[in-house]
């Protein structure tokens, strides 16, 4: 299937894809999935569906890509505070990329409505 929108855009020196699907392109695509978009971080692609091109949204999918960048490894046993000052820190320090690859990201696929 091809998407409705896909370009490229950079985080830390590495190319990642974005990819614009219809809503019932999506769901075909991630059947097994209830996500309102996808971040693929082997394959290092973004893909949305038309109704997931909010910014919430990809502020979301943002945290996402950026937390692969934190190589916490296993979590299983962290208890609940210490995941809240990882968390604490992580926001304190990566706010201005995430906003700015959100607002990146998002004037190139804000056209694009349900």
């Amino acid at each position: 299937m091809k998407p409705l929108h896909e370009s490229k855009f950079k985080v830390r020196g590495k190319t990642w894809k974005l990819k614009v699907y219809s809503d019932r392109d999506y769901n075909e695509i991630y059947e097994d999935d209830d996500s309102i978009a996808t971040t693929e971080p082997v394959s290092k692609e973004l893909v949305f569906p038309v109704q997931g091109c909010t910014l919430p949204t990809i502020r979301h999918e943002v945290v996402h890509i950026l937390f692969e960048y934190l190589r916490l490894g296993s979590t299983t046993d962290m208890s609940i505070s210490d995941l809240e000052e990882i968390v604490a820190e992580f926001v304190s320090n990566e706010w201005e990329e995430i906003h700015k690859l959100s607002k990146g990201i998002y004037r190139k696929v804000k056209g694009y409505k349900v």
